[in-house]
């Protein structure tokens, strides 16, 4: 398997977001081919870049985004 650019797992996290399918951190980062921490910094760095709020939600093991949050994200790819 290919390494993905750090772009690539910017716009693969975000599609994640917006289906609200990341499963918790250890699983995400498995998904994005990235360490549980970077997945930490990819959160952050798209909250400041995009001025969103990322939350995680316990009961389903999933981050998303508000729906008045969603509009502010770049379109799928």
């Amino acid at each position: 398997m290919e390494k993905l650019k750090p772009i690539d797992i910017e716009h693969k996290f975000i599609r994640s977001l917006r289906r609200e399918n990341t499963g918790n951190r250890k699983e995400f980062a498995k998904h994005l081919g990235i360490s549980p921490t970077r997945v930490t910094v990819y959160k952050n760095k798209i909250e400041m870049i995009y001025k969103v709020t990322i939350l995680y939600n316990r009961k389903s093991e999933t981050y998303f985004v508000s729906e008045n949050d969603l509009g502010k994200l770049p379109p799928p790819i």
